[in-house]
Parts: structure tokens; C-alpha cells; sequence
């Protein structure tokens, strides 16, 4: 090796920020929403896409059934766990 850093900076792909973009609003809306929904579908998959809920057993059903209903859009699928407990998250 050389020592040398070579640091190449790339055109952003505009289909990559926005399918973000829509991830993380989608993110967003279940972080405001969502105590409602993590007491009413334990051991179930939710996906939230245009501010809409989908539930399912399986990541692949839930994903699908949002996505048929709102293809542009990117869902943001989470498991809710059939056992209430406390979690520690961190970076």
C-alpha cells in the first residue's frame, strides 16, 4: 500500500433518495402512531406505506400486500414480538 487516500465522490442516484425519502417518512408515521398498533397485532408483521397499515404473518405477505396497494412508495416493515418487554436500543 501507498499511503495515499483516494476518495471518489459518485452522482447520487435519484431513485435511491427518494425511495429514503419514503422509507424514513414512512418510519416517521409509525413512530407517532404506532403505540396503538404494537398492543393490537403481537406476533405480527406490519408494514406502513402512504401513512396506510398493512398486518401480516410474514414479512414477504406483508411487504407484498403494501406494495400492491402503493407501488411507488417504499413500506417500512416491522415485527412486533407476541411478548411485551422492555428493549434497550443503542448506537
Amino acid at each position: 500500500m501507498n499511503g495515499k487516500l483516494t476518495i471518489t465522490i459518485e452522482p447520487a442516484d435519484a431513485e435511491l433518495i427518494q425511495r429514503m425519502e419514503h422509507y424514513r417518512r414512512n418510519g416517521d408515521w409509525l413512530t407517532e402512531h404506532g403505540a396503538a398498533l404494537f398492543g393490537q397485532h403481537r406476533g405480527k408483521f406490519i408494514a406502513i406505506a402512504e401513512g396506510e397499515v398493512f398486518v401480516a404473518d410474514s414479512r414477504q405477505e406483508v411487504e407484498s400486500l403494501a406494495q400492491v396497494k402503493h407501488p411507488g412508495d417504499e413500506p417500512f416493515v416491522q415485527y412486533i414480538p407476541k411478548e411485551k418487554s422492555e428493549r434497550i436500543y443503542a448506537y
